[in-house]
């Protein structure tokens, strides 16, 4: 159960507005926080602070705007002694209104109003302006901020979490589940979480029972023929990508290199530079494919060639890209033409990166290589 507190911090009166046969009708608003808005809240009670212990008898509901008609039905208003806050034991008119659901507008602000119907008292206006911010006594504009505390809680919500495996024994951890990204593995669990309810504040006990009729999954199996065609597919790119080594290593057997960095990126093992540091730019890479997919710059982990280095090669299996090299950790960059050897002799620093552009949505880089001697 959470607590809205508009009884403090407190401020100064300014004006208490009488309970009374002259001044029978008193609205205020109440500003409700903002992890309610748009939402359901189950209301349990409702403390307004009153300046005494006088008896006075209202009844009160909530209403759809100033003046307007009432939402829920009416409940009175018991005068007592009562402290629904630590310290702040005293005199109140407390609604009860046993779990009662309403719906919070996206503006967050709810309407109440009181009806006297005997007696007489005060209400008292030391309330903070955090939650409130007008009250009418009959169609008077008053100053002052109404004295409060209102016990609520969000109605039924389903949290779905989720949990994954290949092998049908071993799962992970169940995580929330982003219908925008679902997983894709053999085995999966779904945990549904029902959340809310309106309890009673005295036992925990739950005002309404919680019921889930079902969890629809729709999910596509693929046939026989499909599943062979993805082989073949798989097949194919690693074939591709052995051509590539072997191609890589042979030339750099004719050439000489010292040494060299293959990459036919089985993991996402390049950087996507992002020209705005504060924007979260996706990968670009496929890890079903093994490649880099779309536009965007990419770049190497920096490696420390040798002191003697004077030549460098780089090469690769790409579409729709252009490349560039430096020698001093991405401070100055020069441009590179894939399968020619760049003379680096005036260099004096040694901490080689490569960058990657790719040029359009639908470049493509499926391996990567750069040696130097």
């Amino acid at each position: 159960m959470k607590l809205l507190n508009n009884i403090e911090p407190e401020t100064q009166s300014r004006h208490k507005s009488v309970f009374n046969s002259t001044w029978k009708v008193h609205q205020f608003d109440i500003v409700m926080p903002s992890e309610t808005r748009g939402k359901t809240i189950s209301l349990n009670r409702l403390y307004l602070r009153l300046a005494n212990s006088t008896k006075v008898e209202v009844q009160g509901g909530f209403i759809d705007g100033w003046n307007g008609q009432f939402t829920t039905s009416l409940f009175k208003g018991t005068n007592g002694l009562y402290e629904p806050i630590n310290e702040y034991q005293d005199n109140y008119l407390l609604f009860d209104f046993q779990g009662i659901e309403i719906d919070v507008p996206a503006n967050g602000i709810l309407f109440f109003k009181i009806q006297w119907i005997s007696g007489s008292n005060y209400r008292l206006d030391t309330g903070s302006s955090q939650y409130t911010t007008t009250y009418f006594q009959n169609d008077t504009l008053r100053p002052g901020n109404s004295s409060f505390a209102i016990e609520y809680r969000l109605s039924m919500e389903l949290e779905l979490q989720i949990a994954h495996s290949d092998d049908g024994v071993s799962f992970s951890e169940f995580y929330n589940l982003d219908i925008s990204n679902i997983p894709q593995f053999r085995f999966l669990k779904i945990r549904a979480k029902l959340k809310g309810g309106g309890p009673i504040i005295e036992t925990g006990a739950s005002r309404q029972t919680p019921i889930l009729s079902s969890i629809k999954i729709n999910y596509d199996e693929l046939s026989i023929e499909g599943r062979l065609t993805d082989l073949e597919r798989l097949n194919a790119i690693n074939m591709a990508k052995l051509n590539f080594k072997s191609n890589a290593l042979l030339k750099s057997e004719k050439y000489k290199l010292y040494d060299m960095v293959i990459d036919t990126f089985e993991e996402d093992s390049l950087n996507l530079i992002n020209n705005n540091d504060s924007e979260n730019k996706a990968s670009l890479y496929d890890k079903n494919q093994g490649r880099y997919i779309g536009e965007g710059t990419l770049e190497t982990v920096s490696e420390e060639v040798s002191s003697y280095c004077k030549s460098i090669i780089i090469d690769s299996e790409c579409e729709g890209c252009q490349f560039q090299y430096s020698l001093d950790n991405g401070i100055n960059w020069s441009a590179a033409q894939p399968g020619e050897i760049i003379d680096v002799s005036a260099w004096s620093d040694r901490q080689l990166k490569i960058k990657i552009d790719m040029l359009t949505p639908s470049s493509v880089l499926m391996a990567l290589s750069y040696a130097w001697a």
